[in-house]
């Protein structure tokens, strides 16, 4: 949305490419990391995030040793998790969503092959992969922007929208409606800067004006400027773990 420039077009937080370098950056400086394997989708999604890891290996000298690709509506990935095995990574990382992202973890572990780290973007950042059932998924990785919606480790203020949300539409809110808040907040603040005589011009100039904004659910502070419309490029690292109650 903010790449190539456009006049119209705003994003207020980590692309998928920022992300997996965050990530792959952690795990090489942190945990001596050196050989990566990426499972990825056949999709736009799944390239953005290769193109990340190719972008963070090339930059700290780390070798991709192998790569593997599937389709979004595959369902079984032994062969795949077979071939990054036979590879010899130590640090897999996911171009995956939900399902995708569960199955193929699962089968890693189901294998016994317990001496690589996954991680996955924030398509993997999801209390349904956090709440795989029977446990699958303990000890993924993936990477966040905001706080998960659990309602007790919340802001007061968050609370008080969890609640709102739950009144409204009878479920607890999920990750998607975090993002969609933050959106929604962002666009007003832009409108509320932009005055009463509202135009295209003002409005692009009122979002332009956004300066260190902060959400309600801990997210990444965003600015915004004239030749600036990509709000934030950083993320955190979550590990799901039942202990947790999700993600630590």
């Amino acid at each position: 949305m903010y790449e190539p420039f456009h006049k119209l077009k705003f994003y207020g937080a980590a692309s998928y490419v920022d992300q997996v370098r965050a990530g792959i950056n952690y795990f090489v400086t942190k945990k001596g990391k050196k050989a990566l394997c990426v499972m990825y989708q056949d999709t736009d999604f799944g390239k953005e995030v290769l193109d990340g890891v190719q972008i963070q290996a090339d930059k700290m000298k780390v070798k991709i040793v192998e790569t593997t690709t599937h389709k979004p509506t595959d369902q079984d990935f032994t062969a795949q998790i077979t071939k990054l095995k036979a590879a010899n990574c130590d640090l897999v990382v996911f171009g995956t969503i939900v399902r995708d992202s569960i199955v193929p973890y699962a089968t890693a572990r189901k294998i016994g092959w317990t001496d690589v780290d996954f991680f996955g973007s924030t398509a993997s950042y999801d209390l349904f992969v956090a709440g795989a059932q029977g446990g699958v998924t303990e000890g993924l990785y993936a990477m966040g922007l905001t706080d998960m919606p659990y309602r007790d480790t919340l802001s007061p203020t968050a609370q008080a929208w969890f609640d709102r949300y739950k009144e409204r539409y009878k479920v607890d809110p999920n990750i998607g409606a975090v993002y969609g808040w933050v959106a929604a907040d962002l666009t007003v603040v832009g409108l509320e800067k932009a005055g009463a005589d509202l135009t295209t011009d003002s409005f692009v100039r009122g979002m332009e004006s956004i300066k260190s904004y902060k959400d309600i659910f801990n997210g990444p502070e965003a600015s915004f400027g004239a030749d600036k419309h990509q709000g934030a490029s950083s993320a955190f690292l979550a590990r799901w773990s039942r202990a947790a109650a999700g993600c630590g």
